[in-house]
């Protein structure tokens, strides 16, 4: 299952379509004003793996996923990312956000404190390319 769309730069190539999202996460490059304008069709979902069933069943033309979480679930799943292929990359990255409950509000700053210690003490870092060497070597077995 190749693409479908041809390597682009434009999001106009995806309007009236159903296209997969995560929920809540907001679009840079003029997608989520092509959402609420409705020129294409936001399909959210609650966890990332849904967007790989989804768009295997063509419930979707596309999705929109993190490249490494993409990867990622794809291996875990034991699916052929060969099958897939990347038709456009966003030219802004938002911040990562996250979310909390109301009655969570009180965690704000602890989480906040814990992040910041995370990020500059490299512990993410080392998160991301721990998952990443991973994923090649799952990848090499293959």
């Amino acid at each position: 299952m190749k693409l479908i769309y041809p390597v682009t730069d434009t999001i106009e190539t995806y309007y009236g379509e159903r296209i997969g999202c995560n929920l809540g996460f907001y679009y840079t490059d003029g997608f989520n004003e092509a959402f609420e304008q409705g020129k294409m069709i936001r399909d959210d979902c609650k966890e990332g793996h849904y967007l790989i069933t989804k768009l295997i069943k063509k419930r979707y033309k596309a999705v929109i996923a993190d490249t490494l979480e993409w990867k990622y679930r794809m291996e875990e799943r034991g699916y052929d990312i060969s099958k897939f292929e990347e038709s456009y990359t966003f030219s802004h990255i938002n911040n990562l956000r996250i979310r909390l409950h109301i009655s969570k509000k009180h965690l704000i700053d602890s989480l906040n404190k814990a992040l910041g210690s995370m990020k500059s003490d490299k512990t993410i870092d080392k998160i991301v390319k721990k998952i990443c060497q991973k994923l090649t070597e799952q990848s090499a077995t293959r």
